[in-house]
């Protein structure tokens, strides 16, 4: 992960395996999922496979799996924006690897995703070999020292006549195919290492998902 900021505005970018391991079962089992906030295909090639036992109907597989998505580009990236959970310091922090634990939890087998078994059996064959791609496949190393996040928090300061304080976004790099991207919820924008590492448009959208946080949910892309 990499923080970026003064003490007023606020960006934290990470490349977090987890995601990738959701995205890596979601490939390999050839789950339709679909959503402005679906990422496509990871890079490189993957071989298929079919769950163990009884085909799973395929429109509830896709369901389960983009919940499972949603909720944790969710607790990631509210982690990442350090967004507080209430009590004490400690507090806070049992509570974040509890949340964490109700969306990646492969040690306890995936209980998180008991709700939907083929989902969890699909975890459960494949998080290992997930994992794995992540270290030869997974996003590149986080730019550092770019002045670009600098220079867009200062153009909306000056353009919007905001307190630096209210800038925040969380940005989650994932090794997909192409130059995506996409406004999860205000103040988090998940987007592919090409469209990451593309300067001029990585600035458009870090522009977008700092003022996304400003709008609120009813004014976000």
């Amino acid at each position: 992960m990499r923080l970026a900021g003064s003490p007023s505005w606020f960006l934290s970018v990470t490349n977090d395996q987890a995601a990738h391991v959701c995205l890596y079962v979601r490939d390999v089992y050839s789950i339709e999922a679909r959503g402005p906030d679906v990422p496509p295909p990871l890079v490189g090639d993957l071989r298929t496979a079919e769950l163990i036992g009884s085909a799973p109907d395929a429109a509830e597989l896709s369901d389960a799996w983009t919940a499972w998505w949603r909720r944790l580009v969710h607790v990631t990236c509210a982690a990442q924006l350090g967004n507080r959970l209430g009590g004490t310091p400690k507090d806070d922090l049992q509570s974040r690897a509890s949340l964490r634990q109700s969306v990646f939890d492969p040690f306890e087998e995936f209980e998180s995703l008991g709700d939907y078994p083929p989902l969890r059996s699909a975890a459960q064959q494949t998080w290992r070999q997930g994992v794995a791609w992540t270290h030869t496949h997974g996003a590149q190393t986080m730019r550092r020292g770019s002045p670009i996040p600098k220079a867009v928090a200062d153009s909306i300061i000056e353009e919007r006549q905001v307190d630096p304080e209210q800038l925040r976004a969380a940005v989650l790099v994932v090794a997909v195919e192409g130059k995506w991207f996409a406004i999860a919820e205000p103040g988090v924008l998940l987007c592919s290492e090409e469209a990451y590492f593309d300067d001029t448009l990585f600035s458009v959208e870090l522009k977008k998902v700092f003022e996304s946080g400003l709008n609120g949910p009813g004014q976000q892309r």
